[in-house]
């Protein structure tokens, strides 16, 4: 079909990878975007009920519902169908070993609600909806069944411990369904009046306003969109009554099941449309490129077209020839691009965070992605077909004839649309480059942010006591048992215990205040952490002032120690240590002992957060974090470090065991998976658009060879030929590269949630994004200029 096999070879090449990467990328946003949060089978009709807050502070926010509204909620004529449910985390034995597995809480019509068969046995019913804690029953994920029992159909009957209490199994779910959220699979489902035994905080649970389950309704048939929303607003004004809360104006919402339900997917559904669109310029720049190439070669083949139509050859055949060759070659573009969309995916998901499985994303090369791929094939081989169709359609054989003797008009024509090729995909490729670019910089500076404390040589391993059935005085004993047995390894400096690991944030909300004041409504409410007293040395938070706490049992009195924001915030004169504070529910004042730096409490980079520290001899915790400083490679110790604290207790459950260097890497892989991402499509943009615009310098070059011959043979000097065929060529670059960084300015509005400490497309981006563009413009128009310069004028000009 082709003279030149090398011709072919990039014209499949080039859709494989437009065609392939694309595909990879749609894989990513169809999971993200395309499937409902809410896992459930059959979502149609099914609506989320909570709280509308509209006065909240940062703007409107929703709650969920409590236990006592849930069932004053039932009685309704709304909903066919009403299902309750919450999240939990217990202990079980699992091979032995008590491991940590989430599941939920949920109500007798939850399975019905969700359109979820059993794979075995049942689901709940209204004997499961009586007194709290008559019903230790369990049904279980097929995921769950399969991967830890075996697929045992005997399970039916078994019982299973959850933390401590028996629970005997009753059925497993169908194959494929692992929970409400997508982005939360669990384990295992028990009734809602089982709360006591597996729930964290069972007062909290009690209270009339606790609100702290997750309600859906399935609509009756016969029930529309307004005629719910008024139900809602008499049913909410009703439970407001009955439940009346500390917020207020609170109104009662039913909404559908949407497609984002956090922040979290909100985030990544932008990267992914982020992709899509660099993915989608790649393939734009290929398809050009393709387009270019079928072009120079229905110019090469203008004699022998000429001679068919001169000679009574239909237009349509030749057309449909065309169509046939650009077909054939993106058939072979799109065969190939399979393993180029596999690759892309496999290297995707080896960016992900271990908490990230195939359960949460999922993005299978699935029937629907096939599609999109069969899709894009058809799609580029009419945008490659169409120019070499339309030339073809539009012109007589006369004129087809005259070109092929020489350049005539359509010689100046072809010189613009090579010019409006050139500004396209140079454009094209800025974008890629400068998002990449902005996504490069956040990563840079995510990776150069400072949290406060030292982030080298730390380990860290967590535990809950609490749901392995542990009293205080077990969690104090087994605290000092392994802290006393890892400070005899080898590498360890210094061990420190606190409720709270670094960038774990914290589980209690305090207000503080000063004492003898009148009550401020402007008091800060502050997360509290139970600390050690080798704590801020082993961490390795600087203390400012003061001391650090004592040893277990030495304060004479409530000690605690401030971050400077609180600090701030409270004695803006700098006379923090020895003042006294006060914390809500509490009326013995505590002392101010030290001050400390402000450190990074949630996430990486965050804004400077009052915080305080109290004592962890005074305030246990049954679930802490042991950190310890190695002098070595903590990698090396991690080994070492658990044999320690399982041969204090065989069967502690160990929720995390991680270097804080991992910690980090995991909080920052989205900003390290889009950076890879968009450098890589950059780079295939990068590249594809120099092979366009090489092709472009080509045929211009071939074209101006006899003008050339003759200005040499004139006395033209060859710097200077040279000199004005780049000049000429980069004119178009330097207007496509206008182009593109304007568009990526504006662009850069849109990923600013993405990037972290959000930066801007400054000068030294742009700057780095023109010189790569300009210098492989240059590239590509001078090697086709110094061939062309490098004939003898009598060649050249004897070639016509």
């Amino acid at each position: 079909m082709f003279a030149e096999p090398f011709t072919a070879l990039a014209i499949v090449v080039s859709l494989a990878l437009g065609i392939g990467v694309t595909t990879a990328a749609f894989a990513f946003l169809d999971d993200l975007l395309f499937t409902p949060s809410i896992a459930f089978s059959d979502p149609s009709g099914v609506l989320q009920v909570t709280w509308l807050h509209p006065a909240a502070e940062g703007g409107p926010s929703r709650l969920p519902l409590s236990y006592a509204e849930y069932l004053a909620l039932r009685r309704n004529d709304v909903f066919s169908a009403l299902a309750a449910t919450q999240g939990v985390r217990v202990l079980c034995e699992v091979n032995g070993r008590p491991e940590r597995i989430g599941g939920e809480m949920v109500s007798a019509d939850y399975f019905r609600l969700a359109g979820v068969d059993l794979a075995l046995g049942r689901g709940f019913g209204p004997a499961e909806e009586g007194a709290p804690g008559t019903a230790p029953v369990a049904v279980l994920s097929y995921d769950f069944w399969r991967r830890v029992l075996g697929a045992d159909k005997r399970v039916l009957g078994r019982q299973i411990r959850l933390n401590g209490h028996p629970f005997t199994v009753i059925g497993v779910a169908e194959p494929g369904f692992s929970g409400s959220s997508r982005l939360a699979p669990v384990d295992f489902w028990v009734p809602l009046s089982m709360y006591r035994q597996v729930f964290l905080l069972p007062d909290v649970f009690e209270q009339p306003n606790g609100r702290v389950l997750f309600v859906f309704g399935r609509l009756r048939p016969e029930i529309g969109a307004s005629r719910a929303a008024a139900q809602m607003r008499l049913i909410g004004a009703r439970l407001a009554r009955d439940f009346p809360a500390e917020e207020r104006d609170l109104l009662l919402e039913a909404r559908r099941l949407g497609t984002s339900s956090s922040d979290f997917q909100e985030r990544l559904a932008k990267g992914g449309w982020t992709a899509l669109g660099a993915a989608a310029a790649l393939l734009l720049i290929a398809c050009l490129d393709v387009a270019n190439l079928l072009l120079v070669r229905s110019r090469a083949r203008a004699r022998e077209t000429a001679m068919h139509l001169a000679l009574g050859s239909g237009r349509r055949r030749l057309v449909l020839r065309e169509l046939g060759d650009g077909l054939l070659l993106a058939a072979l573009g799109g065969i190939l691009a399979c393993p180029v969309a596999v690759a892309t995916r496999q290297a995707l998901w080896r960016l992900r965070p271990p908490y990230l499985d195939e359960r949460v994303i999922d993005p299978d090369l699935n029937g629907r992605t096939f599609l999109v791929a069969l899709a894009l094939t058809l799609l580029t081989t009419l945008l490659c077909s169409a120019a070499p169709v339309l030339r073809l359609w539009r012109n007589d054989p006369l004129p087809l004839l005259r070109e092929a003797g020489g350049p005539a008009r359509p010689v100046a024509l072809s010189w613009l649309s090579g010019q409006a090729l050139v500004v396209t995909q140079v454009a094209l490729s800025a974008v890629c480059l400068g998002l990449a670019a902005l996504f490069l910089g956040s990563l840079w500076r995510a990776l150069a942010v400072n949290p406060g404390f030292e982030t080298r040589h730390l380990i860290l391993a967590s535990f809950d006591l609490q749901l392995a059935g542990y009293d205080e005085p077990r969690v104090h004993s087994l605290q000092q048992r392994i802290a006393e047995r890892l400070r005899l390894l080898p590498d360890v400096e210094s061990v420190a215990l606190a409720e709270n690991r670094v960038l774990g944030g914290f589980r209690v909300w305090r207000g503080v205040s000063l004492p003898g004041g009148t009550s401020d409504p402007n008091a800060p409410m502050v997360g509290t952490t139970a600390v050690g007293s080798e704590y801020f040395s082993t961490v390795g938070i600087p203390l400012l002032q003061g001391r650090a706490f004592e040893a277990a049992g030495a304060e004479d009195r409530p000690a605690i120690i401030l971050n400077q924001a609180l600090a701030r915030r409270l004695f803006p004169r700098g006379d923090a240590i020895g003042r006294e504070v006060l914390l809500d529910g509490e009326s013995t004042p505590y002392e101010v002992t030290g001050l400390v730096t402000s450190s990074n409490y949630l996430a990486v980079g965050e804004d400077p957060m009052p915080h305080a520290y109290l004592p962890l001899a005074r305030h246990p915790s049954s679930r802490f974090t042991v950190h310890v400083r190695t002098s070595g490679d903590p990698d090396a110790a991690l080994p070492a470090v658990r044999d320690a604290i399982l041969g204090v207790d065989p069967q502690l459950p160990i929720e995390e065991l991680a270097t804080v260097g991992e910690v980090l890497r995991q909080a920052q892989w989205m900003p390290r998976m889009s950076a890879w991402l968009l450098s890589l499509l950059a780079g295939l943009a990068v590249v594809l658009a120099s092979l366009g615009v090489y092709g472009v310098a080509t045929a211009t070059a071939q074209r101006r060879h006899r003008e050339i011959g003759v200005r040499m043979a004139l006395g033209a000097r060859r710097g200077e030929l040279i000199w004005s065929f780049l000049v000429r060529g980069l004119g178009a670059v330097g207007v496509g590269l206008a182009s593109g960084l304007g568009l990526t300015f504006w662009l850069e509005r849109w990923v600013q949630s993405l990037l972290y400490d959000a930066g801007s497309f400054g000068w030294p981006a742009a700057s780095a994004v023109s010189s790569v563009l300009l210098l492989s413009g240059a590239v590509a128009y001078l090697v086709p200029a110094l061939r062309v310069t490098g004939r003898s004028p009598t060649l050249a000009l004897r070639r016509d």
